[in-house]
């Protein structure tokens, strides 16, 4: 075999493995993203108040998934709206799961869009339950919309949150 053809087809070779690669095994940004979702409500979603050990996972989770600041902007929680840091909601969270609430996250009709390559614009149904033993279960859906952003390291972080 000449060396031409030996040369062709080392080539070819590696342009099918690079798209297989690329096709099947990278991640797609917007599995990334989605991926951060899947995070957020897991984070949020706790079933009992939060141990010692819980409550440090809780305080890890909001720093890893939240820009520095994060921007809330709400009709349903007036207090919270504003640039918060993640230190700050995530204490504001645990206090309020230390005085009995509960809460569940998901989301789901989710659409992702990306404006840069540093940005992601998503559309979700949000659906929140909050239970508390002396004032029972509240349940509440709405659309929000989430923009993320890539931090130094190329991470995606939850950097404003906006009901529709």
């Amino acid at each position: 075999m000449s060396s031409k053809k030996t040369t062709l087809m080392v080539l070819g070779m590696g342009i099918v493995l690079f798209g297989t690669w690329f096709v099947f095994i990278k991640e797609s940004e917007k599995e990334r993203v989605i991926k951060k979702l899947d995070e957020l409500e897991e984070l949020i979603s706790l079933d009992s108040p939060a141990g010692l050990i819980e409550k440090a996972g809780v305080v890890k989770g909001f720093r890893d998934l939240l820009a520095d600041p994060f921007v809330i902007s709400t009709t349903n929680v007036r207090q919270a709206n504003g640039a918060r840091s993640p230190d700050e909601l995530a204490g504001m969270f645990l206090g309020a799961n230390s005085q009995g609430y509960i809460f569940d996250l998901s989301f789901s009709s989710t659409s992702v869009v990306f404006p840069t390559e540093n940005e992601a614009q998503v559309t979700v149904l949000a659906k929140g339950t909050v239970w508390h033993p002396n004032q029972g279960e509240r349940e509440e859906s709405r659309r929000v919309s989430i923009r993320l952003g890539k931090d130094d390291e190329g991470e995606w972080r939850f950097e404003s949150f906006t009901d529709e």
